[in-house]
């Protein structure tokens, strides 16, 4: 079994909130479904580089995080199907296109903690972060889109989700590798 997680490609441009308080709603969801709860929030697209002024590509996945799945336009029609059944799109209202953010609502105590590189604070014990993962194959069905208890910040895609979504062709998106049970 292989878990990636979100990796920023190329030169594509990305997506901001309007207000930046708006910043840590998306960063609350943690698996929580939202459903008719939800309301939008304002966003905007930057297309061009903030250090350069070039102009940046259109992404069908404009980037925003890696805990933060965003699709636009044909992304949602086209990547939409294969995400519905791990969570829920979630509109958000821009001047410039129409876009949503994917909530992965699946939350899996798969990380074997005795195994992965956890680093935890001092004073609590609590994590602070994890620098490896290692999870537990067993835990983990093998289409899944899921976070963590330990970070529920942080998304998962397991290998055929990655692969359905790369065989869509849409731009702005790859996945880096997390995590090999063969290489284990």
């Amino acid at each position: 079994m292989r878990v990636f997680e979100l990796y920023p490609v190329g030169e594509y441009d990305h997506l901001a909130p309007v207000d930046d308080d708006d910043l840590e709603r998306l960063a609350d969801l943690e698996g929580a479904r939202q459903g008719d709860a939800w309301t939008p929030i304002p966003v905007r697209i930057l297309t061009t580089d903030v250090d350069t002024g070039e102009p940046l590509l259109r992404a069908d996945f404009p980037w925003f995080a890696s805990w933060a799945l965003m699709l636009r336009d044909r992304a949602i029609d086209l990547a939409g199907p294969v995400l519905a059944p791990f969570g829920e799109l979630l509109p958000l209202t821009c001047d410039d296109a129409k876009v949503v953010c994917f909530n992965a609502v699946d939350v899996l105590d798969a990380v074997d903690e005795e195994r992965s590189g956890i680093v935890r604070f001092p004073s609590s014990g609590r994590i602070m972060t994890i620098e490896k993962y290692v999870f537990s194959p067993d835990l983990i069905p093998e289409r899944a889109v899921f976070r963590v208890p330990q970070q529920t910040l942080s998304v998962f895609y397991t290998e055929p989700v990655v692969r359905d979504l790369r065989a869509l062709d849409l731009t702005g998106l790859d996945f880096r590798l997390v995590w090999d049970s063969d290489a284990d």
